[in-house]
């Protein structure tokens, strides 16, 4: 591109001026060069464009050669412009390779939410699910945008007061979309109701009853449990979840689920109950489970999680260093058992508060 610009100026600037220095020799060939008068009137100036003040110029040999001076600026100006561009659009593309979103189709709505969501995440995998067009992030992007009756307020930037409330409901979509709507629609999933009445009672064979779907806490309208159990679900459990950050329970318990424990889960800080017992999960046990304080209550049994057990449960300062004695835990159930754990038992030993563990 430098080497196309380079012979670019040298034809512009050739053809410019050429044929005047074949028409009379003595014209120098440098553009920027003009004749100085040394005559005893030196004080009278003679303005180019009217500079004011003394001027220094007081005569042009030939008046054309300075429109062709200008011209000439003119076209360079225009190609480090267009060259400026240019390497602009390549640094873009490298630096943001995959992420660019596709919006042929896309409503207004639907566009202005990529475009917010893309301005946000700093994730490149995340970027990749939205950009997919039938991954379960674009498609709780297309339903709230274009087909959920509530139709939300769109927010500018995510400083607004509507971004909370988008990004809940937004979060609550991707469940949906990511472990099938069909199998949550009867506890109100994708409906317009707002997504704090996405559940519905169950009543279990003891005749004891069971609250199934998304909870939340009165007037707040937060999102504090999330249960659904035994509904056959299938697939990840999706990084979005991460976005309930006031959730307290957490109950994923007998489905079909798979894959590793994303750590941006570790943004429940709320976090009182984990289950996800009787699923197909792998990977390490999630390092985030010794950076949530608030955890008493922990069951991954009957899952494929394998590794030690000291990297889940052993608390860390901020320098990597190991916790201060009095950092202490509060777990009282851990149920691990049924898994492809190793380590020594002993590893556990600093959770002190611990009185059952499976």
């Amino acid at each position: 591109t430098m080497s196309w610009v380079g012979v670019t100026i040298k034809d512009s600037i050739s053809s410019l001026g050429g044929t005047d220095r074949t028409e009379d020799p003595s014209v120098d060939s440098n553009l920027h060069e003009v004749e100085l008068e040394q005559g005893r009137d030196a004080d009278q100036a003679v303005s180019i464009g009217d500079v004011g003040g003394p001027a220094r110029f007081r005569h042009i040999k030939n008046r054309k050669y300075m429109r062709r001076l200008y011209l000439v600026l003119g076209s360079l100006a225009a190609i480090f412009v267009f060259s400026s561009l240019l390497r602009l659009s390549i640094r873009s593309s490298k630096n943001g390779a995959g992420s660019d979103m596709d919006l042929s189709g896309a409503t207004e709505r639907e566009s202005h939410l990529l475009i917010l969501m893309n301005d946000i995440i700093t994730d490149q995998s995340e970027r990749l699910d939205l950009a997919n067009a039938t991954s379960a992030q674009r498609s709780a992007l297309r339903w709230i945008a274009n087909e959920d009756p509530m139709q939300l307020d769109i927010p500018e930037t995510r400083l607004d007061s509507s971004y909370a409330a988008f990004l809940q409901r937004y979060t609550a979509a991707v469940l949906a979309f990511a472990w099938g709507p069909d199998i949550l629609k009867p506890l109100g999933f994708l409906s317009g109701d707002h997504e704090c009445e996405w559940n519905s009672v169950f009543t279990r064979p003891d005749a004891s009853t069971l609250d199934m779907g998304i909870i939340c806490n009165g007037d707040q309208k937060q999102v504090v449990k999330v249960v659904l159990q035994t509904l056959g679900l299938t697939g990840e459990v999706p990084r979005e979840l991460g976005n309930f950050h006031a959730v307290k329970r957490l109950h994923l318990d007998e489905n079909e689920l798979s894959g590793k424990l994303h750590p941006s889960l570790h943004r429940m800080q709320q976090l009182r109950e984990f289950t996800l017992t009787r699923n197909r999960l792998t990977g390490h046990l999630p390092n985030f489970l010794a950076t949530i304080s608030t955890l008493r209550h922990i069951e991954l049994s009957k899952n494929d999680f394998a590794g030690p057990l000291t990297s889940a449960f052993k608390k860390s300062s901020q320098n990597g260093d190991a916790a201060a004695d009095d950092d202490v835990s509060e777990i009282r159930v851990l149920a691990l058992d049924h898994n492809r754990l190793h380590g020594e038992v002993e590893a556990l030993k600093h959770l002190v508060k611990l009185e059952e563990l499976y």
